[in-house]
């Protein structure tokens, strides 16, 4: 198989040849064959580590409020993106697939994240031939230090502000109207995407502004254009003044972040490798007595995307998050082709082809827990709104459900969306007994909350619970609902447990007294409840 050495024009900026058409030569079958095979098995691994999960964190916000055809719906800022492309297509989800059928939407995210490595791996390829791009484009294919974007469909909006990015770049190169079209076409999707588009527009400037005549820097300025009507009519600013003097730090971390997560590699050869890369623009700058504009544009871009991070979301102290790691390595993928001689093209493609290669086997594991995490938290908020559901007369509009995996998410709003879009994300209650038993005390947890037993200090109805009723209370008792337990302690300290599908773990203060536990007559989830106590003297009587 051959490796396709480009020419490098004057800016760096790829002119391919144009050649007769032909049928594609034996290394460019082989390329592509390799890369559907690959292709092939990574969704099918990235569909595999998404079973069992449901709608997570920022996503609950499209749920709530992205089912209404209405200008906001498209058009508000989320956490100060213009998430136009995101906002539309989850609403055409909701419209075709419903809120049942999440696979839908994590193979939609999968999708674009192989959109992603596919113009990686083809990007590479042009200037350091097939084998260096199919390593760079299994590297971003199987980042695993990457998994916030790739297995979470939300990401869509950072995965498609780099797409248009990576796509623009290619079109850039091909110096006609139409491409400009195409490549203006990709800045303002990105804008569209998220803020991460302001980079990217700002990147794509900078080349045009080193490399076009004055009359085609509207292929950045048209979508900045229309991005700040949009910004003067719903833009909301993130950003925080207390965050300016963290920017140079935030900045290096996030790039020594980037680097380390191609490889798995610690923060500390992070930052080693970062200084290397440096070292490599120092070095071109002293041979070519300054750096080509596409160079100069994923500089740009970087150090864009870097300073407003910092800006908006400093204070959380988090560059190093997977979701920036995604953007920071596919961006300095891109720029280390720029920057490897051509002389040395058939030696880096080989070893791009085996750094790859070690980068997916190196961050698998992190990958696999990632995924682990998100199902988790989809099997809790799938049992607590499963119960939510079930109660649904009971609850609040304002019930907050889950504060760490749906912040937000109130009842009201979600049980709207629920009976507007006509179907549900909820597990089936009768699933619940079978989840992690993280997910099985979130489901008791809300139901404590909204419908929990009902204590009373009464003495029980004449008849019943004689002294002669009452039994050792030594082991966990199982309750049907609509029954009543009678609890007698002598110890002014006896606090029974009281669960449903988990262990028992939420407390009911008995004391030193009689006290009557009533189990209302739920009649929907068909699971007993269960009760015990650690307190030693406790008796208990039971009734109908």
């Amino acid at each position: 198989m051959s490796i396709d050495l480009p020419v490098r024009s004057a800016t760096s900026v790829e002119v391919p040849t144009r050649r007769r058409a032909s049928l594609p030569d034996r290394g460019v079958v082989i390329l592509a064959a390799t890369w559907f095979l690959v292709v092939g098995f990574a969704v099918l691994w990235l569909d595999r580590l998404g079973e069992g999960r449901t709608f997570f964190f920022d996503e609950w916000n499209f749920v709530v409020g992205g089912w209404r055809l209405e200008p906001d719906t498209f058009l508000a800022a989320h956490n100060g993106h213009l998430s136009i492309v995101p906002a539309s297509v989850f609403y055409a989800m909701f419209e075709t697939v419903g809120l049942d059928n999440y696979r839908a939407f994590r193979l939609l995210g999968i999708i674009v994240h192989v959109s992603v490595a596919t113009a990686v791996m083809l990007y590479v390829r042009r200037r350091l031939g097939s084998l260096a791009g199919l390593g760079a484009g299994i590297a971003i294919l199987l980042l695993g230090t990457g998994w916030q974007n790739i297995l979470w469909p939300f990401q869509i909006g950072f995965m498609g502000s780099v797409l248009g990015f990576v796509v623009a770049l290619l079109l850039l190169e091909r110096r006609s109207f139409a491409a400009d079209v195409g490549a203006s076409a990709c800045v303002a999707i990105a804008l569209g995407c998220s803020g991460v588009g302001v980079a990217v527009a700002g990147a794509v400037l900078v080349e045009t502004l080193l490399t076009r005549p004055w009359r085609r820097w509207w292929v950045a300025l048209g979508p900045l254009f229309f991005y700040a009507i949009w910004y003067l009519a719903y833009g909301e600013s993130q950003a925080e003044s207390t965050n300016v003097d963290a920017i140079p730090n935030y900045v290096s971390t996030s790039g020594s972040a980037a680097i380390a997560g191609l490889y798995g590699l610690s923060l500390d050869w992070g930052r080693f490798a970062f200084g290397v890369l440096l070292g490599l623009l120092v070095a071109k700058v002293l041979h070519r007595r300054g750096l080509p504009a596409r160079v100069l544009a994923l500089l740009a871009m970087l150090t864009a995307f870097w300073a407003l991070t910092a800006l908006s979301r400093g204070q959380l102290g988090d560059p190093g998050a997977s979701r920036y790691v995604y953007v920071g390595a596919v961006v300095i993928v891109l720029l280390i082709a720029e920057l490897v001689p051509i002389r040395a093209a058939r030696t880096v493609a080989i070893a791009g082809l085996v750094l790859g290669l070690v980068s997916a086997w190196a961050t698998a594991d992190i990958m696999r827990a990632g995924a682990g995490s998100l199902r988790l938290a989809g099997e809790i908020v799938g049992a607590e709104i499963a119960v939510v559901e079930a109660l649904r007369q009971e609850v609040a509009a304002d019930y907050v459900m889950d504060p760490v995996y749906a912040p937000g998410l109130e009842a009201g709003a979600y049980l709207d969306a629920v009976d507007g879009i006509g179907s549900s994300p909820a597990s089936p209650v009768s699933a619940i007994r079978s989840l992690s038993e993280l997910a099985r005390v979130g489901a008791d947890r809300v139901l404590f909350e909204l419908a929990p037993p009902d204590v009373s200090t009464d003495e029980p109805p004449p008849g019943t619970c004689e002294p002669g009723d009452f039994v050792s209370f030594d082991a966990e008792k199982t309750i049907d609902s609509g029954t009543m337990a009678v609890v007698q302690s002598t110890d002014p300290a006896t606090i029974v447990s009281v669960g449903r599908w988990a262990p028992p773990s939420f407390p009911v203060e008995i004391g030193d007294q009689v006290t009557i536990i009533s189990f209302a007559d739920d009649g929907g989830f068909g699971e007993p409840w269960t009760i015990t106590t650690e307190s030693q003297g406790a008796r208990i009587c039971f009734l109908g």
